[in-house]
Order: structure tokens, then C-alpha cells, then sequence
């Protein structure tokens, strides 16, 4: 297995390191709930009587005890019978009642003497996502006396919020340094809306600290909802090899984090136990690496009055693959006045003379290439001065 570690300072100085090529399969993860005793599992029989303050009377124990039977996608249920087995005696209702035997009511069974269970479905609260919540089974029978079975403790965990790729990085495989790479995937936020600054961070993966920001992009995610992006922007990275990674810097109840990758791939493996998705990305000299200009006309001390000229140059001659510009100043640093911005390096550009208002001994021409090389330089060759 290939390996690499990358860390990365980003908000409260996270420091993250990955295993590429991991294997992971996400599973949607919604709120988990537990009970205790947990499900299908009796309450112990209560051998205490509960006094209480809102009904006359004490509530008895000794006689019946509950359970929760399951847990629906919407519901509670919970099932009552007496600690010896036997059929109620007597006639009644039963209730499941939150945090004590006086407690809201939740939930109800109507109780006929004879029968041997009671059952009571209650929905699941709403936003009981976290938590816990205890439940009490009473019974009022026909005949003035009151019961309790003691009680289940439900627990509620939900995951904090988390990112997930729907579409994948889509982004070419290699850039030039100095040129705009364009790069686009969507997300889906799991488990409850969230504010998210969404941040594409292009990697070194063998020096993390060596690492561009892209974007920081403010989000508000909604659950249901998909975001999309579609970004650009220059890369000013040495040439060399890259990861493309997606981050998410949350608000809330949730940690910063790498999106999670879905069913993305390639990924990589953070040690929090987030498999993320990323695109490997070269970054490649500018084209005017190598390159080279030379003016071959117009020469110093030319004479021109209107008209036409060609502007020609010799050198690499990279035709459509690398952009030059073409203009002339008055005086070799004077300000540049465009013949033809993003043409061909095909060395000439046809220059109509009657179109300018120039009357001066002191013209220069330019030919420079769009991008600069990688070590910041520019590519260029003027020639001058000449009289129009």
C-alpha cells in the first residue's frame, strides 16, 4: 500500500495526517437510541411503593413491571405485565408518563380484566437527539388503586454533522503554475443543517506545508439539500505533484473536517477515522518555461509614416499552446498600448499604423509572453527606438 503523510495547518492549527488509498464504504448515520434495561429486557419487578403528590394515594409496587420492545423508525413501544405472569385481575388504564409516576402522559392502553399484556406506542420526541429520557409505566385500575412497573432509561446519540461527496472532484489532471485550474463537485451535509466554509486545499504530498488555499467558500447546508461548487483559481504552486482535497470549516455541534468521500475514490484515510476523497493534480511548468523571443521586426532606427507592418519574431514559436502579447510604448518603460493581447506565438502580428496617433522618434515594440516562468521572470524581448 502506498502511503503519504500530510498535515495541514488550517483553523486552531488542526493538524491532520492520511493513508492513501484506503478502502471505506460510508453508511448514513442517523440518531441511536438505547435503552436501559435494553429492548425486550424486563425492569426488575419494584418491590417500593412511589407517595404521590398528584393523585390521592400511593402508586404500589410489587405487582406489575414493563419493558421497551422495540424501537421503530417513528415510535416507542413498550409492553406492561404482572411480575407473576398472570392475567390482570381487574380492569384499567394503563400510562407510560416522562421522568416520574406524575410525569407527562406520553401514551395509554385501555386494560381489560383477563388480559395478560399491556402495550403503549408513543412517537419519539421530537428533537430528542441526544440525551436522556426516562419512562414510567403506571396503571390505574378500575377498583381506585394505583401501580407503577418502574422504569426505562431511553439514551439518544446522534452523530455531529459531516460532509459528504455526492459528485466527485472533477478537475483536470495536470494545471500550469500561473494559469487557473477549474475544478468542480457537490456535497451533502448528514445529520443536521450547518454552516459550513467549504475550503479546497491543494497539497504537496510529500511537504504538506507546502499547500495552496483555493477557496473558502461560506455554505449554508441544509439536510435534504445538495451544494454545489464550481471554482477557479490560479495556481501559483512550484511545479510538481498534488493532491486536491475538500475541507469543511463548521459551526455548532460539529468538528472541522474533510469531507467525507461517499462512494468518490481515490481517498484518503485521516486518523480521526474520515476516509476522504481527493484528485491527484500535477502542476506543470508555465509553457514560457524554456522559451525564448526575438524581435525581428521593426528594427531600431526604422522609419514608418502610417500604413501597415508586420510585427515579426523568431524564437520557440509555441503557436495557440502559449499566448503572447503584442504592444509598443512611447519610451522602452512607457506605458504599453495594446497591437494584440492573447495572440498566437507564431511569430507575427500584422500592426496598422493609421490606426494610431503616434508622432514620436522614441517607439519601442514589445513581445512578452503571457505566463512567467517559475521562477517569476518574465519572457519578453522589446526593440527600439523608431520613428512613426
Amino acid at each position: 500500500m502506498k502511503t503519504m503523510a500530510l498535515s495541514i495547518n488550517i483553523k486552531l492549527c488542526l493538524i491532520m495526517f492520511f493513508t492513501l488509498y484506503g478502502v471505506h464504504i460510508d453508511m448514513f448515520s442517523q440518531t441511536t437510541y438505547t435503552s436501559s434495561p435494553s429492548v425486550s429486557s424486563d425492569t426488575s419487578c419494584p418491590t417500593y411503593d412511589v407517595p404521590s403528590s398528584c393523585t390521592s394515594g400511593t402508586f404500589l409496587g410489587n405487582t406489575i413491571k414493563f419493558r421497551l420492545v422495540e424501537i421503530t423508525n417513528t415510535n416507542f413501544v413498550f409492553r406492561a405485565t404482572k411480575c407473576d405472569g398472570s392475567a390482570f385481575s381487574q380492569g384499567g388504564t394503563g400510562f407510560i408518563k416522562e421522568s416520574s409516576v406524575c410525569g407527562v402522559v406520553r401514551g395509554n392502553d385501555n386494560i381489560n380484566s383477563g388480559n395478560t399484556t399491556s402495550t403503549v406506542s408513543i412517537p419519539i420526541p421530537s428533537g430528542f437527539d441526544s440525551g436522556t429520557k426516562h419512562y414510567y409505566f403506571t396503571l390505574n385500575s378500575d377498583n381506585g388503586q394505583r401501580f407503577h412497573g418502574g422504569f426505562v432509561s431511553i439514551t439518544a446519540v446522534t452523530p455531529p454533522p459531516y460532509l459528504e461527496f455526492v459528485n466527485c472532484i472533477s478537475a483536470p489532471s495536470q494545471v500550469e503554475q500561473g494559469t487557473d485550474l477549474d475544478f468542480d463537485f457537490s456535497l451533502e451535509v448528514f445529520n443536521d443543517d450547518l454552516n459550513y466554509f467549504i475550503n479546497a486545499l491543494l497539497v504537496d504530498e510529500n511537504n504538506a506545508s507546502n499547500h495552496q488555499q483555493l477557496s473558502n467558500t461560506f455554505r449554508l447546508f441544509t439536510l435534504g439539500n445538495i451544494e454545489q461548487f464550481d471554482l477557479s483559481k490560479e495556481i501559483t504552486l512550484s511545479p510538481g505533484d498534488y493532491k486536491l482535497f475538500i475541507y469543511g470549516n463548521g459551526s455548532g455541534n460539529t468538528s472541522d473536517d474533510f469531507a467525507h468521500s461517499g462512494s468518490c475514490s481515490p481517498t484518503a484515510t485521516t486518523t480521526s477515522g474520515t476516509i476522504s476523497h481527493f484528485r491527484s493534480i500535477e502542476v506543470l511548468p508555465p509553457c514560457s518555461e524554456n522559451a525564448t523571443i526575438n524581435i525581428t521586426n521593426p528594427q531600431a532606427g526604422s522609419y514608418y509614416n502610417g500604413g501597415l507592418t508586420d510585427v515579426t519574431w523568431t524564437g520557440s514559436l509555441l503557436e495557440s499552446d502559449c499566448l503572447v502579447d503584442v504592444y509598443y510604448s512611447i519610451g522602452q518603460n512607457g506605458t504599453k498600448y495594446e497591437i494584440e493581447y492573447a495572440t498566437s506565438d507564431d511569430g507575427s502580428e500584422m500592426w496598422s499604423l493609421n490606426n494610431t496617433s503616434i508622432n514620436s522618434n522614441n517607439v519601442y515594440v514589445h513581445v512578452e509572453y503571457q505566463n512567467s516562468r517559475s521562477n517569476g521572470s518574465i519572457v519578453k524581448d522589446v526593440e527600439g527606438p523608431f520613428t512613426v
